[in-house]
């Protein structure tokens, strides 16, 4: 038996309205958008952590296999994963030594320190802050 296909036409697939990952429109990633605030880290209670240069830390997950930690842990002396991502991206070329420390800060962003970072002006004095 074999199938007749003579009429298949494929049919392309709909065009993505969302990029495929949150990091590829910077002005939609809520993790962007919340970094530094109290809302950044839910279920983490802690303060927000900075890098030596003073941009918010933005808390992702990794899953490794664990011959793959244990060559890392091994290599830096330390469990303290997040400091070897770190050390490894600034190693391949992404971003600078200060990237690589995480300094805990005692207080959550500012509105108008995430409006500068966004940059979006500042709102003007004697408005309220939804219009």
């Amino acid at each position: 038996m074999t199938l007749d296909l003579s009429d298949f036409k494929p049919t392309p697939l709909p065009s993505r309205d969302t990029p495929p990952y949150a990091s590829a429109n910077p002005s939609t990633d809520l993790r962007l958008l919340l970094a530094g605030t109290e809302w950044s880290e839910p279920g983490h209670g802690g303060h927000p952590t900075r890098t030596e240069a003073g941009d918010w830390m933005i808390r992702v997950m990794v899953d490794l296999p664990y011959p793959m930690l244990a060559s890392l842990e091994a290599k830096a002396g330390s469990h303290d994963i997040g400091a070897l991502v770190r050390a490894a991206l600034v190693d391949a070329g992404h971003g600078s030594e200060a990237d690589i420390v995480g300094i805990r800060s005692d207080r959550y962003a500012t509105r108008d320190e995430q409006r500068e970072r966004l940059g979006i002006p500042a709102r003007m004095s004697g408005t309220r802050e939804g219009g």
